[in-house]
C-alpha cells in the first residue's frame, strides 16, 4: 500500500497540534528528565568544565575522583547488568535451534480466491476488483448489507458484491 500524497510518511503527530495539557505535560517530562540527568552527571560535568577550562588539561578546581568509592556505587549495578546481559545470552543459545527452525519456516499457502470470497459471501469477482482497488470506501445500508457509492442494495447484490449470508457470517465471526 503507498502513502496518500497529501499526507507524509512516518505519520508524524504535529506538536502545535495536540491539546495544552499534553504539550505541558510533555514538556514538563522532558525538562524533568533533563533536569534528573544533569543532576546525576554533576560531578563529571563539572569535572569535564574544569578540564577544558584555563589552564587547558589539568584539574585546577576540582579533584580526581576516589575509583574505589566510584566502584563501590557502581558495582551492584554493573553486577546486575552483566546477570541479565549472561541470561539473555543463555536463553538464546539454548533455543538456538527453535530460532532457526522458525526464520526457516515458511508461510502458510495463501487463501484461494474461490475460498476468500466463500468465507465474506461475495464472489471471486467483487474481490478481484476490491484487490485492485487502492482505496476502498465500503458503506452499509439500514439492513446492514454493504453498498457501493451511488448504487442501490439491490443493485450492489445483483453485481455480486454482498449477500446476506455473507454479511451475517461476518458478523458473527466478530462478536
Amino acid at each position: 500500500m503507498t502513502p496518500s500524497p497529501t499526507r507524509p510518511w512516518p505519520p508524524i503527530i504535529d506538536f502545535a497540534r495536540a491539546p495544552w495539557w499534553i504539550r505541558l505535560r510533555d514538556v514538563s517530562a522532558t525538562i524533568a528528565a533533563w533536569s534528573l540527568l544533569a543532576y546525576f552527571m554533576r560531578d563529571g560535568i563539572a569535572m569535564t568544565v574544569d578540564y577544558f577550562s584555563h589552564p587547558v588539561f589539568t584539574l585546577a578546581r576540582t579533584q580526581m575522583p576516589d575509583w574505589a568509592k566510584v566502584w563501590d556505587r557502581a558495582q551492584y549495578f554493573l553486577l546486575v547488568s552483566a546477570g541479565g546481559v549472561l541470561w539473555l545470552a543463555l536463553v538464546g543459545f539454548l533455543r538456538r535451534r527453535r530460532l532457526r527452525l522458525a526464520a526457516r519456516q515458511t508461510p502458510p499457502p495463501s487463501l484461494a480466491l474461490e475460498a476468500h470470497a466463500e468465507i465474506f459471501g461475495l464472489t471471486p469477482g467483487a474481490i478481484e476488483r476490491w484487490r485492485e482497488m487502492k482505496i476502498s470506501t465500503i458503506e452499509f445500508d439500514n439492513a446492514s448489507r454493504m453498498i457501493l457509492p451511488g448504487k442501490s442494495p439491490v443493485r450492489a447484490e445483483q453485481d455480486g458484491v454482498c449477500t446476506q449470508a455473507g454479511l451475517d457470517a461476518a458478523k458473527n465471526d466478530l462478536k
